[in-house]
């Protein structure tokens, strides 16, 4: 029943269970994620995907999470039925990037551009025909100037192919 669902939480857990459960109602997790860094969706009670990738796996001594790289090698085209990706939504310049905080922002708004691009077509790509593509991102402001990051990855995905429809190749939902 669609109509015990609130349509805004504070809580990104419960957003995504209830994609889950809307979208995906024979699923108890999700297939993939692809920024899956140190879990932090799955911490409060949603099961952890079957497949967990990260850019910067090799840092994090976590065995369930494997290096990104390897994703693309890991798996056919049209693979999946549902990915998630929670890429970094601000450009700090300079960066004080450290070993610890790589996920936290990108050090240029084209880096930015250019990361978010390269994960919305790689998720087309092996993701099934009706997929599902959760993305999860926000607008900020970046040198005083609010910059709608939502509205430039909406217009990417819909270059690469995704649609809001399910009806067509890759869903998109953003959270």
């Amino acid at each position: 029943d669609k109509l015990k669902f609130i349509s805004v939480s504070e809580s990104q857990t419960d957003i995504l269970k209830t994609i889950l459960a809307i979208h995906l109602p024979k699923r108890i997790n999700f297939q993939c994620d692809l920024t899956a860094w140190k879990l932090g969706f799955y911490k409060n009670g949603l099961p952890k995907p079957l497949y967990c990738y990260d850019k910067y796996a090799s840092i994090l001594n976590n065995n369930d999470i494997r290096d990104l790289a390897k994703f693309e090698t890991d798996w056919h085209d049209g693979t999946f039925e549902n990915i998630v990706i929670d890429l970094p939504c601000s450009v700090e310049t300079p960066s004080t990037k450290s070993r610890f905080d790589v996920s936290t922002h990108f050090s240029s708004l084209p880096e930015l551009r250019q990361e978010h691009e390269k994960m919305l077509r790689l998720a087309y790509r092996k993701m099934q025909t009706d997929g599902i593509l959760v993305y999860k991102t926000m607008d900020f402001t970046y040198l005083n100037t609010p910059y709608w990051l939502s509205d430039e990855v909406l217009r990417m995905a819909k270059e690469i192919g995704f649609t809001i429809s399910p009806a067509a190749k890759g869903a998109f939902i953003d959270l």
